[in-house]
Formats: C-alpha cells, structure tokens, sequence
C-alpha cells in the first residue's frame, strides 16, 4: 500500500487502539489512522472499531500529550490505565458508579485514584500538524478520548479544523466529572462558531452513570453522565465548484458519520473529472457521484405544493411501487463499498417518504 493515504483519522487517546468510528473492510487499505497518546501504550499494529473488527489499516503512533498549547502539564497516571489524563476527577463524584466495564462496579474514585503524576510537555495538534510529515496525511476525522480534555485539545486545533477536518467525534461530558461546567455546552459553541454541525451522539454503556452504589436488586435507571458527540463540516460552507480529491474526503467523512444525502449534495458541486486513481475512496467517490446522476429526481412534495394540491380537486396520489422497494443505483453503489447499513437506512427513508410523490 502506498505510504500516502489520501483519507486519514488522527485519534488523540489512543490507550487501546479503539477509535469510535467504523469504516468498511474495503476501505481497509486506503484509510490511515494516526493514535496519539500521552501515555506508553505499546506498539499498535491495528485498531479496533465500534463493530469489535480489527482493523489492519495504515497505522501510525505518536507518544506525546496533546493540550491547548505546546507547554508543560501534569499528566496524572490513575489506578484505572484508561483514566489516566491531564484532568483530575471532581471529588464529588468519588462515589459515582458506571456498570461495563467488565464484572465489576466501576467506582470512579477508585478508577481515577492517582498513583503517580508526570510532568510532560505537550503539544497542540496545530503545532503537530505544522511539522509536515512523509506518512502521515492531514485529518479528515478528528477524534479524541481524553478523559474531560476534549474542549482543551480542539482550542489547539484550530488550524486544523479550519483547513482539514469535516468531521469531529468526541468524548463530551454531560455531568462536569472535571469540574467546571459540562463540556458539551462550550464544545457545541465553539465547533459552532468554526462552522460545524452538531450531528448526533454515538451511545455507549459505560456513558451511563450512577449517583450511588447499590445492590442489584435495587438498580433503577441511571444518568447519561457522558457521550461522544459528533460534529460534521456545514456543506453549505463548501466551494460551489468542488475540487473531486477535496470531495472524495468530504464524501467519506460524511458517509461514515451516516449522512448519505449530505455526501450526494457535496458531489453535485464537483464540475471536474475524477482522476484516474486506484484508491478506493477516489474510486468510490467517483462511482457514488455517477449513481447520483443516473438516479431520476424524485421527491415528496414540498410544503407549498402539498398546499397548492390540497386546492385542486383529483389529486393523482401515487403510491408505492416496486421500484421504490429495490436499490436504486445511490444504494447499490453504497452496498457495494461496505456501506451496508447506511444503504439499507437510505432505502429505509426513501421507502417511508415518499408514499406520495412527484415526477
């Protein structure tokens, strides 16, 4: 495989090699990911995704802490190896369970004991990206673990985020376990002003939370105390005449976030020819943008022409056909790349939506 990988995810918080976005296994060879963490966590020669598929993608590891600025901080090494971070847990949840993580309760006073601290010098990731590297490509994903340090780390990403990254996945605090305020309020504001979207939330079982530790017989329903949160670039702010290698990035991005009609909106600006490529993002990219083309234009009404037909007397409803229950080309396309899920959600809502339509 070629050392330069047109479509890369930085990951800061490495610890285990998972990262909470998952890619098809046909894209395997074309995808690199970057792990960062301030912690020496071994040599990881794969990454694990959110389906438990390892991944053998292009895989590059960097040990250095990530913070605002390149400046020293403390990083505090915990009982519980994936609390360590740069952030203390708030005292007042000492006494707070997550259940998952494992047979056990996990009390996060015990987790987050600190057994011993480490100055380190950090880095921001403007400061990484500046360095220019032979391998390692800019991000198209931003996704970062770090344990209450989210907000801190894009703050020195804002280069960054203004030039690469379309799409953000990360840990947001819902319960301020740090201190302060909870992070998603000032995450979501400043992703905001840097022209992200806010998409949805990616849910995991240790996300819930528990004010007290109590038998399982008593067990009710606990606290959303954290989630990580997703972000996508606003297509609105992309060129009206799209670069095709600067699409395909957007293209895969948004694909793997779950935004299939946000993909298909971005290759309608393409005017240019796909180049010659066998990267299978490009080539995927280019096949998704010829599927849009040959599919015929149709939609439930809009608003105003429901209302205008609500006027007229014998309004022709059309219903569904056998058409609208088989693959168009836009899902096939998608199928065929390993976007199986997303297609069989497109067909999904195509089916729904359009019991009456127009031509």
């Amino acid at each position: 495989m070629s050392n330069k990988s047109l479509f890369w995810i930085w990951h800061v918080g490495s610890r285990s090699g998972y990262i909470p976005i998952g890619f098809p296994a046909q894209l395997d060879q074309a995808i690199g990911v970057f792990l960062i963490d301030g912690a020496d966590v071994g040599v990881l020669r794969s990454v694990v995704l959110p389906d438990r598929r390892e991944a053998f993608c292009k895989t590059e590891q960097l040990c250095v802490a990530v913070w605002d600025t390149d400046r020293s901080i403390e990083l505090f090494h915990t009982a519980c190896p994936f609390a360590t971070g740069a952030r203390r847990l708030d005292p007042r949840f000492a006494g707070w369970t997550f259940f998952g993580n494992g047979n056990c309760d996990y009390v996060l006073g015990e987790a987050h004991q600190i057994e011993r601290t480490e100055v380190v010098r950090a880095r921001s990731l403007d400061s990484l990206a500046s360095e220019g590297h032979s391998v390692i490509g800019m991000p198209s994903i931003l996704s970062i673990d770090a344990q209450g340090a989210s907000l801190a780390i894009l703050l020195g990403a804002s280069m960054v985020l203004d030039q690469h990254v379309d799409a953000i996945i990360c840990e947001t605090e819902l319960i301020p376990f740090y201190g302060g305020t909870p992070s998603f309020s000032g995450t979501l504001e400043m992703l905001s002003a840097k022209g992200f979207l806010f998409s949805g939330f990616i849910e995991e079982a240790t996300s819930w939370a528990s004010p007290c530790r109590t038998p399982v017989g008593t067990r009710s329903r606990t606290l959303q105390g954290s989630l990580d949160a997703m972000f996508i670039r606003d297509p609105q702010q992309l060129p009206e005449s799209l670069d095709p290698v600067r699409a395909t990035r957007y293209v895969i991005a948004a694909c793997l976030l779950g935004h299939a009609d946000i993909a298909a909106a971005a290759l309608m600006r393409v005017k240019d020819d796909f180049p010659e490529s066998n990267d299978p993002t490009i080539v995927f990219a280019r096949q998704l943008r010829d599927a849009v083309l040959e599919m015929p234009a149709r939609f439930p009404p809009s608003f105003k022409e429901a209302r205008l037909a609500r006027q007229r007397d014998g309004r022709q409803s059309l219903t569904l056909m056998e058409r609208d229950i088989i693959d168009t080309p836009f899902e096939s396309c998608l199928r065929e790349a390993g976007f199986t899920s997303l297609a069989n959600q497109v067909r999904q809502f195509r089916t729904e939506q359009s019991g009456f339509v127009t031509s």
